[in-house]
């Protein structure tokens, strides 16, 4: 078992982008949970750093953007070192 995860969202998730919402207020949850003891948790989107938050816990906003993507988490020790959780992906669909 991982012992960084990230809780959502899941695996494969599909989502789809619509003309009837603002682009701005089409995000999902990007969530982030250890049990392990460190100093920061990160969440990463595409390779990017989308957020950095005090462990154990930590959640961001992600606005969709067509295309697939992929999220992962990793925790920073005391000692600096990086634990990370496994990589997730998600697919997202324009609006037709």
């Amino acid at each position: 078992d991982a012992t960084v995860f990230l809780r959502n969202p899941p695996d494969g998730s599909v989502y789809r982008l619509t003309s009837d919402v603002p682009a701005d207020a089409q995000k999902i949850p990007i969530v982030a949970e250890t049990a392990l003891t460190g100093t920061r948790l990160r969440i990463w989107a595409d390779g990017a750093l989308l957020a950095e938050c005090p462990a154990p816990n930590c959640t961001a906003w992600w606005p969709l953007s067509p295309g697939e993507h992929r999220f992962w988490a990793d925790l920073v020790g005391e000692d600096k070192n990086t634990i990370s959780s496994p990589r997730i992906q998600v697919f997202v669909e324009k609006s037709h």
